[in-house]
C-alpha cells in the first residue's frame, strides 16, 4: 500500500511512495522498462529526485511518515510522570523500524566537567558587537572563576580585575567593550581586551540582586533600596541616575528586554550572523523603559517605569511561597511576565495597556517542578525565536508562537538544572552551558517543536510491542524475511531491548508460526511480570490456524538482562490476544476468552534458553465470540473486541473460578482497537474497519436488568483513519493546580487528530473542579489528563488524543465547534458535519457527542474579525441554552442545573458575554493538552 503516487510526463513509469521513506518504481511501459524495484530514500531529508526520460523534480520539504502504526506503548522513562514517550511499531518489511516519539527537547552533549557547587553562570562576549561568546563566569560560594575558550581549546583563566574572592551576583557585557560584574560589595566595569579595571563603586550596603543589559544596571540593595545606573553613551563609568527605597526587601528583578536583546545571534539558521560591519543598524544605546520586580514580604511582583522607577501596578501572586525570579518577555506587540516560585511553580501574566493604564491580566498558574524556578532569556539556536530557559528539577524552555505561550521539557538526565546560560562559541557554537549540583555541561538543543521522532532500524516488519518497567525492557514480535535459493521466506521471531534500545536477546519462533499477540502480565504466584506471546500456525490449507501456543518468558535480573522462556502451552487455535486480569492470564483463543493460572513447579527443565519452571493451566472460559481479536482488563472485568460483535463485557470471579458475559453492544462493528477510558466510570472506546470512533457504556448501577446487559452507544464519529491500536495515556504531563488559576502545562506534545469525547462525569471526576465557564476554571476539560487521557496510532501513522470532556466542557467546546463550521470552508463542498457522520454496512447516524479538536483549534490562526464574529455566535449558542428561569432545555446536549447557574453567574441579563480573549484562552489551554 502507498502514500502518494506520482507519473512522469511520458505516462511510461509511475513512482508509489511507500511507508518509511521508501519508493517503488512501476514500469507501465514495457518497453523502456520490464522489472519494477524500490529506491530507498534519505529519512532526514529528500534534496532532490530526478525522475526517468529527463523529468527533474525538486523536493522543496519532506515529512517524516511513521506510518503504518501497527501498535504501540506509552512509557513513563523517569517512572515518576515528568517524561513519557510512545513506542511504535512502524513500517514494513526491510523498512520496519521503532519509532521513539516524545514530548520535549534532547539536548546532545558536546563537553562536560565535573565542577561541584556551580552558584550563577554567564557568558561573555570580547566585545557587544563580536560575534561569538568567550567567556564563561562561574559563581560559587566563596569565588568567582572564568572559563575562556582559546583556539580549539576551554580553560580556566585569570581576568586580574574581576574580584575573584567573592560570588557574583550578576555578569554581563555593556557597551564599549566592558564587562559588568556584580558582587554583594558593590559593582565593576572591567575593559574585555584589556582586562583593565574602569570603574568600581560601593554603596556601603549589601547588594542582593542585579540585573543589566548593555547601559542599563539595576540594583537591590538590603532594606528594599533599588538603584538605576546607566552607562552614558561613550563613557565608561556608571552614572546613578535614580534611588527610591521600597517598603520591603527585594526577591527578584528583571529589565523588558530591548529589541537588539530579541535580535537573532545564532548562525546555524542560515542567517548572516551578526558582526561588526553589519551592526550599524543596530541602536546598543537603546534603554528600556520597564522594570519588573518580585518581593519577598507581601509575596507581589510589581512594575515600574524606567528611569523614574515609579511604581506603574503590582499584583498579589496569591499564594504563601516567595518568587524566585522573573523575566519579562516581548512576543511583537504582547509583553509577558513570568514568575518563578519557590516550590516550582511558574505564574504568568500578559501586561494590557489597552485602557490606558498598565495592568497584568490573564493570570495563570501551574507546576513546572519541585524546587526554586530561574529564568534565562536565549535564542534558539535553529529556529532563532526568543525564549525562556527555566532552571529547576524539571528544567524547561518556554516559548511564544502565535500568542501562545508554550513549554518543552528538557530530556536531560541529571536531578536537577540549578544554571543556564547560551554559550555561542567558535567551539561549541549554537550551544547551552547547563549546570547541576555537581557538572558543567556544554550542549545543543534540539529543535523547539511539539514532538521528537527517533528511529530504531529493525530491517524487519515489527508487529506488537510491550514494555516491562520493572525490568526495563522492551519486547517485540517482528516478521523478518530471509532470502534463500526458493526465493524469500518471511520467518516470526520475539526480539528484546533494554531501555536504550540496544538488542539483548531473539527467540525465534518455528516455521510457519506467526506471532500474534504480546503483553506483560502479573500472575498472582510469581512476584515479577513475565512476557506473553500468543502465535498462531498458518497453513495455507485452513481458513484459520488450528494450532497456536503461548509462550511466557522471564527477565533475569542482572546487566545482561537475558531471556529465559519458563512456561509453554499447546492451543487449538491462534491466541489473537492476550491481558493480565486479577493475578491471571485471559487470552482470545478464536472464539473463546480463556483464563489460565500460572502454577510454580517444584523441578526445573533447563535447555539453552528455556527453563520450563511453570506451567499454565485452563481456568475457565466463555465461547459466545465470532473472534476475539482484542482483550483489555480492569479490575476484574474483560472487554472483548470481537471481529464482528462490536463491544462485550465479561467478569471474572476469581473465588469461583467463573467467567461470565454481563452485557454487549448489540450494534454490529468489525473492531480493529478497543480501550478503556481511565478515570471514568465504565466507559469503553471502539474503533471499527469503517473508519469510525465510538464508545459504549455500562450501566450495572441501572434498576432495569435489560438496560444492565447493553452497553450503550455514547459516542460516534467517523475519523476517516483505520486505528490499529489504542493505549491509555499521554504523553503531556498536566501540573498539579491551585485555587484561583488555569492550568499550565510543563511540557507539550502533538496529535495528529485531536478529539474529545462527551462521558459521564462519574465518581472518578474531579469533585472540586471549578466548571469552565468560571473566570477561574481549573481545568479546561473537568478531567485529570494523566487519568483520562486516551491515545490512538493509526494505518497512516497518525497518532491522536481523545480526551473526556466533563459536560460543562462539552457545550462549551460544541459552541465553538458550531461558531466555527460557519465560517470553515468546506473542501470541495463537503460539509465538516457530513465528512465526522458515522457510517458502515448496516446504519449512518449524526457524529454524537463528540468535538473535532481540529476545527476547534482553528480558531487559533483567526484574523480579528472572523474572532469577533465567532464570539458572537457562541454566546448566542450558550445563551440559547438557558431559559430565563436559568433552567435547562430538556434536549440531550443542553446544559444541566449547575452549568446554567455557572454560565449566568453575575450576569444581570442572564445573557452569556464571553469576550474573543476569554474564549481564545479556553481552546488555548485545551492546545496544550495533545
Amino acid at each position: 500500500m502507498g502514500q502518494r503516487a506520482f507519473m512522469d510526463p511520458d505516462y511510461r513509469i509511475m513512482g508509489l511512495q511507500l511507508y518509511d521513506s521508501s519508493v517503488k518504481i512501476l514500469p507501465l511501459d514495457k518497453a523502456s522498462m520490464n522489472e519494477a524495484f524500490n529506491i530507498s530514500l534519505e529519512e532526514n531529508r529528500i534534496l532532490d529526485m530526478k525522475f526517468l526520460h529527463g523529468w527533474h523534480v525538486d523536493v522543496l520539504d519532506t515529512f517524516l511518515n511513521i506510518g503504518p502504526i501497527l501498535d504501540m506503548c506509552v512509557v513513563d522513562n523517569e517512572r515518576n510522570g515528568s517524561q513519557k514517550q510512545i513506542v511504535t511499531c512502524s513500517g514494513y518489511d526491510r523498512m520496519g523500524s521503532l519509532r521513539v516519539i516524545r514530548s520535549g527537547i534532547g539536548i546532545h552533549e558536546q563537553a562536560s566537567m565535573e565542577i561541584p557547587g556551580i552558584k550563577g553562570l554567564w557568558s561573555l562576549r570580547v566585545s557587544e558587537t563580536s560575534e561569538f561568546d568567550k567567556f564563561l563566569i562561574q559563581s560559587f560560594v566563596g569565588e568567582t572563576r572564568v572559563l575562556s575558550i582559546e583556539g580549539e581549546e576551554m580553560g580556566e583563566v585569570e581576568i586580574p580585575s574581576l574580584n575573584s574572592n567573592a560570588p557574583s551576583l550578576f555578569c554581563g557585557n555593556m557597551a564599549g567593550g566592558l564587562m559588568l560584574q556584580v558582587t554583594a560589595a558593590g559593582v565593576r566595569l572591567i575593559d574585555c581586551n584589556t582586562f583593565e579595571l574602569a570603574f568600581e563603586h560601593f554603596f556601603g550596603k549589601n547588594i542582593t540582586v542585579a540585573t543589566a543589559n548593555l547601559t542599563q544596571v539595576v540594583l537591590a540593595l538590603s532594606g528594599g533600596e533599588l538603584v538605576y545606573m546607566e552607562l552614558p553613551t561613550g563613557s565608561r563609568h556608571l552614572q546613578i541616575v535614580h534611588q527610591t527605597v521600597l517598603d520591603q526587601d527585594v526577591a527578584c528583578l528583571s529589565l523588558k528586554p530591548t529589541s537588539y536583546e530579541t535580535l537573532p545571534t545564532s548562525s546555524s539558521s542560515g542567517n548572516d550572523a551578526m558582526d561588526v560591519d553589519e551592526t550599524a543598524a543596530v541602536n546598543f544605546q537603546e534603554k528600556t523603559t520597564l522594570l519588573a520586580v518580585g518581593m519577598w514580604t507581601d509575596n507581589t511582583v510589581r512594575l515600574f517605569a524606567v528611569p523614574s522607577m515609579e511604581e506603574i501596578t503590582r499584583n498579589h501572586l496569591e499564594t504563601t511561597t516567595q518568587s524566585r525570579d522573573v523575566v519579562l518577555i516581548t512576543h511583537g506587540e504582547q509583553v509577558f511576565v513570568f514568575v518563578g516560585m519557590g516550590d516550582g511553580a511558574l505564574i504568568t501574566y500578559t501586561l494590557d495597556a489597552s485602557s490606558g493604564s498598565v495592568q497584568l491580566t490573564n493570570r495563570r498558574k501551574g507546576i513546572l517542578g519541585t524546587r526554586p524556578i530561574t529564568f534565562t532569556r536565549f535564542h534558539s539556536g535553529a529556529s532563532n525565536e526568543l525564549c525562556v530557559f527555566a532552571s529547576c528539577d524539571r528544567p524547561t524552555v518556554i516559548y511564544i508562537r502565535n500568542g501562545k505561550i508554550l513549554f518543552s521539557m528538557l530530556d536531560i538526565q541529571t536531578e536537577e538544572v540549578t544554571n543556564m546560560a547560551s554559550f555561542h562559541s567558535e567551539l561549541f557554537p549554537d550551544c547551552l552551558a547547563l549546570t547541576s549540583d555537581n557538572s558543567l555541561l556544554i550542549g545543543t538543543v534540539e529543535d523547539i517543536q511539539k514532538m521528537h521522532v527517533r528511529t530504531i532500524p529493525l530491517e524487519e516488519g515489527p508487529r506488537r510491542i510491550a514494555y516491562s518497567p520493572e525490568h526495563g525492557v522492551y519486547a517485540v514480535l517482528s516478521e523478518k524475511t530471509i532470502e534463500n535459493e526458493h526465493g524469500g521466506e518471511c520467518r516470526n521471531r520475539v526480539l528484546f531491548f533494554n531501555e536504550a534500545f540496544e538488542q539483548i536477546g531473539v527467540f525465534d519462533l518455528d516455521y510457519l508460526e506467526q506471532g500474534c499477540s504480546l503483553a506483560v502480565c502479573h500472575f498472582t504466584d510469581s512476584p515479577k511480570p513475565h512476557f506473553v506471546v500468543g502465535t498462531g500456525q498458518v497453513v495455507a490449507e485452513e481458513l484459520e490456524p488450528s494450532r497456536g501456543r503461548i509462550l511466557i518468558f522471564d527477565i533475569a535480573s542482572g546487566d545482561t538482562k537475558k531471556y529465559v522462556m519458563v512456561a509453554e502451552r499447546d492451543t487449538k487455535a491462534a491466541v489473537y490476544s492476550l491481558t493480565g486480569v486479577s493475578g491471571r492470564l485471559a487470552a482470545g483463543i478464536a472464539n473463546r476468552v480463556q483464563i489460565f493460572k500460572l502454577l510454580m513447579k517444584d523441578e526445573q527443565i533447563s535447555i539453552g534458553n528455556y527453563l520450563i519452571q511453570a506451567e499454565l493451566q485452563p481456568e475457565c472460559s466463555v465461547a459466545e465470540h465470532i473472534m476475539v481479536l482484542y482483550l483489555k482488563a480492569h479490575g476484574d472485568y474483560l472487554v472483548v473486541g470481537d471481529v464482528h460483535r462490536s463491544i462485550s463485557l465479561l467478569k471474572y470471579k476469581p473465588l469461583e473460578s467463573s467467567l461470565e458475559e454481563v452485557a454487549r453492544d448489540f450494534n454490529s462493528n468489525m473492531m480493529r482497537a478497543i480501550e478503556i477510558v481511565p478515570g471514568v466510570d465504565d466507559q469503553f472506546l471502539g474503533a471499527d474497519d469503517h473508519a469510525n470512533i465510538f464508545a459504549v457504556k455500562y450501566r450495572g448501577s441501572s434498576a432495569s436488568e435489560e438496560d444492565q446487559s447493553k452497553l450503550s452507544v455514547t459516542c460516534e464519529y467517523h475519523l476517516g483513519d483505520y486505528v490499529n491500536v489504542m493505549r491509555q495515556g499521554s504523553i503531556v504531563t498536566q501540573p498539579i493546580t491551585t485555587e484561583g488559576a488555569t492550568v499550565l502545562p510543563s511540557s507539550s506534545s502533538s496529535s495528529a487528530a485531536a478529539s474529545a469525547m462527551d462521558v459521564d462525569s462519574g465518581n472518578n471526576a474531579a469533585a472540586d473542579a471549578i466548571d469552565i465557564f468560571h473566570p477561574q476554571y481549573r481545568t479546561v476539560t473537568g478531567f485529570q489528563l494523566d487519568r483520562n487521557s486516551v491515545l490512538f496510532g493509526t494505518i497512516s501513522g497518525m497518532i491522536g488524543s481523545i480526551l473526556p470532556l466533563s459536560e460543562s466542557s462539552y457545550q462549551f467546546f460544541a459552541a465553538v465547534q458550531s461558531a466555527m463550521r460557519k465560517v470553515y470552508k468546506p473542501v470541495e463542498g463537503l460539509l465538516h458535519e457530513e465528512w465526522r457522520t458515522f457510517q458502515n454496512d448496516y446504519r449512518t447516524g449524526a457524529v454524537k457527542s463528540v468535538i473535532d479538536g481540529d476545527v476547534v483549534e482553528a480558531l487559533l490562526d483567526m484574523d480579528r474579525a472572523s474572532l469577533e464574529a465567532v464570539t458572537a455566535d457562541v454566546n448566542d449558542h450558550l445563551t440559547g441554552l438557558i431559559q430565563p428561569t436559568g433552567s435547562s432545555h430538556g434536549a440531550p446536549n443542553s446544559v444541566n442545573s449547575e452549568s446554567a447557574s455557572a454560565l449566568i453567574t453575575s450576569l444581570a441579563t442572564g445573557r452569556v458575554n464571553f469576550s474573543p480573549e476569554e474564549i481564545l484562552r479556553r481552546v488555548e489551554d485545551i492546545s496544550r493538552l495533545h
